[in-house]
């Protein structure tokens, strides 16, 4: 019983964690499509827009989740997070030297 009630803990945990890094907008009636930094989607297309969300249009909403695992745990005084857009990959340098990496304990998506 207490390895069930464990393994629903952490179930629920994870998907918190997922569903964090999606975000739903909604179309208007009568659209051809869904509009994405600039662009307009068919309904049904999937795709990656500039930030490294995976978009899926449909005739109610486009639905969009982060594909990039997210460093956390870091000296945020001394660092900062970028997100290399090419490779939708993120890396944590000082901040007042991005040639130098920083240490990070765990990644989150």
């Amino acid at each position: 019983m207490k390895n069930t009630v464990f393994f629903a803990l952490a179930v629920a945990v994870l998907a918190s964690l997922c569903d964090a890094q999606c975000y739903l907008d909604m179309v208007e009636p009568g659209a051809k499509g869904c509009m994405k930094d600039g662009t307009m989607h068919r309904f049904g297309e999937t795709f990656l827009d500039d930030e490294c969300y995976e978009c899926t249009c449909s005739t109610s909403d486009m639905n969009c989740c982060n594909t990039a695992a997210i460093p956390v745990d870091y000296d945020e005084e001394a660092c900062i997070r970028l997100l290399d857009k090419i490779n939708c990959k993120y890396t944590v340098v000082k901040k007042d030297n991005h040639d130098e990496e920083c240490e990070y304990r765990g990644m989150v998506l």
